[in-house]
């Protein structure tokens, strides 16, 4: 009698994350892992194993199985990858100062549209700036910075840091 056991350590993950495969099979011919997508035969595996994967959107992995009787069994799981952040960083030196002082913010950013940095309270459209950078400001009382991202599908995201300004 054939053991066939194929399962994952996390259906669900946010983009950039990774989850692991596992299977153990035994008493078959042959055993293929591998992605929807895939061509099965150049996938061939040992008959227990793990395997780390990092789909970039919701895929389907399988597990071909070739009993002893040539007989065929694919058994499938789903990752299902939630949009994750696109704003990788986005901080500032210190929350809180002095009036008269200053603080850098600095953000990371890939695979957009358009990056905006600006105070929120200010008009953003002529505020570009790059993916990966840094700025300094002195707020001259407490105010809001905004990291606005246009990404690819055209949907908005916005970070928003608070510095508060002390007398």
């Amino acid at each position: 009698m054939a053991t066939v056991e194929f399962t994952v350590n996390r259906n669900e993950i946010q983009a950039g994350e990774c989850v692991t495969l596992y299977w153990r099979v035994d008493g078959v011919k042959a055993v293929y892992a591998y992605a929807d997508g895939e061509h099965w035969q150049e996938h061939g595996v040992v008959g227990e194993g793990h395997r780390e994967v990092c789909p970039s959107q919701t895929t389907t992995y399988n597990l071909r199985v070739i009993h002893q009787d040539d007989s065929k069994e694919v058994r499938k799981i789903v990752v299902t990858v939630r949009p994750g952040s696109v704003i990788q960083h986005f901080s500032v030196d210190r929350g809180e100062i002095r009036s008269g002082e200053c603080v850098t913010f600095r953000w990371h950013v890939e695979g957009v549209k358009e990056v905006y940095f600006h105070r929120e309270d200010n008009p953003w459209r002529e505020k570009g700036v790059a993916g990966i950078g840094e700025a300094e400001r002195c707020p001259s009382g407490t105010s809001t910075f905004c990291l606005r991202v246009v990404k690819r599908d055209d949907s908005v995201e916005v970070g928003r840091i608070t510095v508060h300004v002390h007398d």
